[in-house]
């Protein structure tokens, strides 16, 4: 039986990060197979902000290409990339082909303002005389 032995904390530190490739798959994993899955048009999910970390990873990953040309960091920031983008297209496949165009919302919700009270007493008694007199 061989034992993986390792010479060099740097030797460590590079086993240790090839797994984060591993550890982004299965942390995108649930987002994706939920909007797989997914019934509607996917609204709680947000296109803006996915937008920039697939563009964070992007660079990332180019940089990694271009400047680093360390096959464990390409792996790496190649993996990001590539779930980010995976989010940010089932996202605006599910809101805009999948489901078609998400509903508009026309109707605006009036909302009772309380009124300015100086102590919570005073804000009891106008919470029960606004709702005595409704």
């Amino acid at each position: 039986m061989k034992v993986l032995l390792l010479h060099s904390f740097q030797d460590y530190l590079i086993l240790a990060y090839s797994f984060m490739a591993a550890i982004a798959a299965f942390g995108y994993g649930p987002q994706i197979y939920t909007l797989i899955k997914s019934t509607g048009h996917s609204i709680s999910t947000p296109i803006t902000t996915w937008l920039l970390w697939t563009a964070e990873a992007c660079v990332s990953f180019t940089y990694a290409i271009v400047v680093l040309r360390d096959p464990v960091t390409m792996l790496v920031f190649g993996v990001d990339f590539l779930a980010a983008f995976t989010i940010v297209g089932l996202t605006i496949y599910n809101r805009y082909y999948r489901f078609g165009a998400p509903p508009q919302i026309t109707k605006a919700i009036k909302v009772k303002s309380a009124p300015l009270c100086t102590s919570s007493r005073e804000s009891i008694r106008l919470r029960i005389q606004s709702q005595t007199s409704s």
